[in-house]
């Protein structure tokens, strides 16, 4: 009898608390988990909806000891049939009403973040079609999947992730194609994986103008292999931007043939927004750094200073080698730093990076 008082007390203190009390409950949950507590009572029923990050992965609907997916289309088609279901009923709950007058529910679609992973079979389109509707009446959202598909229109999207792991895969994505009128973007990032660079370079003007407001980017895991000098499309597309940070990865954990991008870096090319650059790891084979500096310097008139750090050491799960690589050449010493300062200054002091300050630490 006491345990079932007991029971009853601390449903009924439950029911008391405030909803965004409950809401901060769920978020310690998985997002399978939230949407499940809600056949408790109606009030559980309608939190999900107000939770403002929403995460929907693929893996949460597939068996647990679920092995080989490719051979078992079946149980991919059933999970993201699933997953399509509970992001329709959550994506469609942040919607604002028609008439646009409820101010909670515009505050709380402003204010979620979204992140998805799906497998490009089945029905991604219509998940792509879903992330289209939703993300389009919202500001601020996040944007990361599996599967780079286009956004569709977007003007008041502000910051995205985009994170493909293609590695030996031929294929090569336009960002002006995916972006297409996210003309708000403030903040994008682009992870490599220590894959082939899956970005094609390109000058656009429809590039231009999905860049018109970019202040930050940050590029993740650039593969020695791959080089650097692409980068600067990125840079003679984003006139406003004032951060770049970069980071360097040498890890050859799988074993394919990554390509050189290979890009003409125009001289006269001069951007005046750049103030900030910094770089996470080092090469091998130095130059690669030193050309690419010599490009930023030179084109970023108003360039402030420059960051370099060393990558703290890792070892890696999958094949057990060190990152940064024994053979790393990081500057160790003073003596080193200084030495590797002078190549990017020159030693005849021309450089335009003679007035920039430029900042080599160890990790």
């Amino acid at each position: 009898m006491e345990s079932i008082i007991s029971r009853s007390t601390e449903e009924d203190l439950l029911r008391e608390l405030p909803s965004d009390v409950l809401v901060s409950i769920l978020e310690k949950l998985s997002l399978r988990d939230a949407v499940r507590v809600g056949v408790l009572s109606r009030r559980w029923r309608c939190l999900p909806a107000l939770l403002l990050r929403l995460a929907l992965d693929i893996a949460s609907f597939l068996p647990s000891d679920a092995r080989d997916l490719d051979d078992h289309h079946d149980i991919l088609s059933e999970a993201g049939d699933k997953l399509t279901d509970v992001a329709t009923a959550l994506l469609q709950s942040k919607r604002p009403p028609a008439g646009g007058n409820d101010n909670n529910n515009l505050d709380d679609v402003h204010n979620t973040t979204l992140a998805m992973r799906f497998y490009l079979r089945h029905n991604y389109m219509s998940l792509g079609r879903l992330l289209d509707a939703a993300v389009a009446s919202g500001k601020g959202w996040l944007f990361t999947t599996d599967g780079l598909v286009s956004l569709g229109h977007v003007p008041r999207l502000t910051a995205v992730t985009l994170s493909e792991d293609i590695g030996h895969n031929e294929q090569t994505l336009k960002l002006s194609r995916i972006l297409t009128n996210s003309t708000a973007l403030r903040d994008l990032r682009l992870n490599f994986r220590d894959s082939n660079i899956w970005v094609q370079p390109e000058t656009s003007r429809r590039l231009t103008n999905v860049f018109s407001n970019l202040k930050n980017l940050k590029i993740r895991n650039v593969h020695r292999e791959c080089g650097l000098a692409w980068i600067m499309f990125l840079l003679q597309s984003a006139p406003h931007l004032e951060e770049l940070y970069i980071k360097l990865m040498e890890h050859d954990c799988e074993e394919f043939a990554r390509k050189n991008v290979p890009w003409e870096v125009d001289t006269s090319f001069k951007h005046y927004s750049l103030a900030r650059v910094a770089i996470l790891g080092f090469y091998r084979t130095e130059e690669t750094i030193v050309a690419f500096i010599h490009h930023i310097v030179e084109a970023a008139v108003n360039l402030e200073e420059i960051r370099i750090r060393e990558n703290v050491a890792f070892r890696c799960v999958i094949c057990g080698h060190m990152e940064p690589p024994a053979g790393s050449r990081f500057p160790q010493t003073n003596q080193d730093r200084d030495t590797f300062r002078k190549r990017i200054i020159n030693d005849d002091g021309r450089s335009t990076a003679a007035t920039v300050k430029i900042y080599i630490q160890l990790g």
